[in-house]
């Protein structure tokens, strides 16, 4: 995995701790999957969990 994707990851996983929301156009929204169901469909919601 090249270092720019990794870097994307941790910046994703560090988003759910602090709330930024940038990381979050890292994901495809046409690939997105929905694994927890309490949380709304598309990444969008996926903001709001």
């Amino acid at each position: 995995m090249p270092s720019a994707y990794k870097q994307q990851v941790i910046e994703l996983l560090m988003s759910i701790e602090t709330g930024d929301e940038k990381p979050l156009a890292y994901i495809n929204p046409s690939r997105y999957i929905r694994h927890n169901l309490a949380v709304g469909d598309g990444v969008e919601d996926s903001s709001h969990a």
